[in-house]
């Protein structure tokens, strides 16, 4: 019923697709158990729900000092079960110190390409261990996060085709550094926005206050921020061919604004000035 409540919700400030990530279970039974509700709340159809495997959001405390075993069962079971119930279009990795290491996220990624995941990875959120040189080896969708990047990191960035997905409301509700957003753009490197909306370090999810988030405080143009809250966040889920613009052949997915100036929203922040979304799904 939660979860139903805050699809219509995003669905009300203009939301018409989300990604929604397991993560919090980190038990075969509990992770499966999560993407099931996941699936049930994409079946109500109130806007599009992309559903994403991270078993490997930490390692459970049952498996401290073992964490191998704990790949084994991601790699061995976890997985396997996700495919075979159809309840992910990807899996989702944490590297990072707490997280996984890019040897074991390596693994976990392969288990999952041979299972017909898709490959999105959490990296450099406070440290850089070598994720971005891994994404070099895969076929990666998305990058999240990206706080901690080094100069090094930017260059081969740019040799990828993959979406840099930031955060900037984690680094508001926390109080640590943003991601280099203008450096990115400048790079020529594809830049997406999202809430995050996660219990432990953004409770929001105002696509519009991340916007004015990237405008304000990580040098962005409106259009720019625009751009990451819609096309550049349908590239990173892989749905560019079939939402994110409004354009022929494209999903009906659209928002009628109470202003006639886009940047409305941006500038008057806090304030819904949607009067409409409509989803493709309202036409089905």
């Amino acid at each position: 019923e939660k979860g139903f409540s805050y699809l219509k919700k995003m669905k009300e400030w203009g939301a018409t697709t989300v990604e929604i990530k397991s993560g919090y279970g980190l038990t075969f039974k509990d992770e499966l158990k999560i993407l099931r509700v996941i699936k049930k709340l994409s079946d109500q159809r109130i806007i599009t729900v992309v559903p994403t495997f991270l078993g490997a959001h930490t390692c459970p405390i049952e498996y401290k000092g073992k964490p191998d075993d704990y790949i084994k069962l991601i790699c061995n079971e976890m997985i396997p079960a996700v495919a075979k119930e159809n309840l992910a279009v990807f899996c989702d990795v944490f590297i990072e110190i707490g997280g996984f290491s890019v040897r074991q996220a390596e693994k976990i990624c392969e288990a999952a390409q041979k299972n017909a995941l898709k490959i999105r990875l959490h990296v450099n959120q406070f440290s850089s261990l070598g994720g971005i040189e891994l994404a070099k080896s895969l076929k990666v969708f998305s990058l999240d996060h990206l706080e901690g990047l080094e100069e090094k990191e930017i260059e081969a960035l740019k040799h990828l085709d993959v979406t840099a997905t930031l955060l900037p409301g984690v680094s508001f509700f926390l109080g640590s550094p943003y991601a280099q957003a203008r450096k990115l753009i400048d790079n020529s490197i594809r830049i997406a926005l999202a809430s995050d909306f996660n219990p432990g370090s953004c409770m929001s999810y105002n696509l519009a206050l991340m916007a004015t988030i990237g405008i304000t405080q990580m040098k962005m143009t409106f259009s720019e921020a625009l751009a990451g809250i819609t096309l550049n966040g349908a590239y990173s889920l892989d749905l560019q061919n079939t939402t994110g613009s409004l354009a022929g052949g494209k999903r009906a997915d659209l928002i009628i604004l109470n202003s006639n100036d886009f940047r409305l929203p941006f500038y008057h922040f806090g304030e819904n000035h949607i009067s409409k979304t409509f989803s493709y799904l309202d036409f089905l």
